[in-house]
């Protein structure tokens, strides 16, 4: 009889303590942005490109005075790549990208004072800056 009482009390909480998950989903990514570019295109706007690790999606917010893309962790994101146009205003634009975890919040500004017309100094094309993961900075234009 002792021991069927003993069974009766340790039963359930062998039970309860094998039907707790024990696995985590890691919630955090140390580097959530691998990579991005910004490009001038020939009509005076600019693209934003960059990709991000596995499971990290991305909100855009359109300020007046500053754009801003944030990168969260959702883990159901199945595109890493992605990309937006911005339009220069007042001559300027200013672009920050932030992370969840605050891990890397680059911030992108561009003075562009001429956007559609050539002026004496009117050489360069186009242009494109590109950030590496390695963190290396790539710049090539077109004059």
């Amino acid at each position: 009889m002792k021991h069927l009482v003993y069974l009766v009390l340790v039963l359930p909480l062998f039970f309860t303590s094998c039907s707790q998950d024990d696995t985590q989903l890691e919630t955090t990514n140390d580097k959530m942005l691998e990579s991005f570019v910004i490009k001038r295109n020939a009509n005076g706007s600019y693209t934003l490109t960059h990709e991000v690790s596995s499971g990290v999606n991305t909100v855009y917010y359109d300020e007046e005075s500053t754009k801003e893309v944030q990168l969260f962790f959702d883990g159901k994101s199945v595109s890493r790549k992605y990309s937006r146009d911005y339009n220069v205003i007042d001559n300027e634009l200013n672009i920050n990208i932030k992370t969840e975890n605050n891990s890397r919040n680059p911030q992108i500004k561009i003075v562009d004072d001429n956007t559609f017309a050539k002026g004496v100094y009117g050489l360069l094309d186009d242009y494109m800056v590109r950030e590496n993961a390695d963190g290396t900075v790539e710049i090539s234009f077109v004059v």
